[in-house]
């Protein structure tokens, strides 16, 4: 049997069925927002959130972001079990990895501004709260740490 891209392609798919569970991966794990929720709990492990306040953070940030292209969404959709995973992400090309870690930098850096994770009156291992999704066009500073009094 000759090895191409397309074998590679279906065992790479075929491998991560399995892994990822079998068969029956539900739809949420792959719509926008698991995606968004994997992210933020991949990234942050020890993170101390409310799952129905992350939630509501991935529905906003799907619901808003309009600057990421659709073909690459698709692309994270499918691909995200391989590209998420530590172990099966040396098989995917380097482009498709920075594509995704650019849409993981977006979706943390919407996270922190989102929430009060770096806010001084939070307590060191207090909940960390949604307060609003951080959109520069709804408020007049989105940072939540910002000093609006000067």
């Amino acid at each position: 049997m000759r090895f191409t891209r397309r074998t590679f392609l279906f065992s790479a798919f075929g491998v991560a069925a399995v892994g990822g569970g079998g068969a029956p991966v539900s739809y949420t794990l792959n719509s926008g927002e698991g995606m968004v929720t994997r992210i933020v709990r991949r990234r942050l492990p020890d993170l101390n959130m409310a799952e129905e306040e992350l939630a509501e953070f991935a529905r906003d940030f799907v619901a808003h972001d309009v600057t990421t292209p659709t073909h690459l969404l698709a692309m994270l959709r499918i691909t995200s079990p391989i590209v998420l995973s530590d172990s099966l992400s040396v098989f995917v090309p380097q482009k498709a990895l920075d594509m995704a870690e650019r849409y993981e930098r977006k979706v943390l850096t919407k996270f922190f501004l989102s929430t009060d994770f770096f806010d001084p009156a939070r307590q060191k291992d207090g909940p960390v709260v949604y307060i609003t999704f951080a959109d520069p066009w709804e408020a007049i500073c989105a940072n939540p740490l910002a000093n609006t009094a000067l």
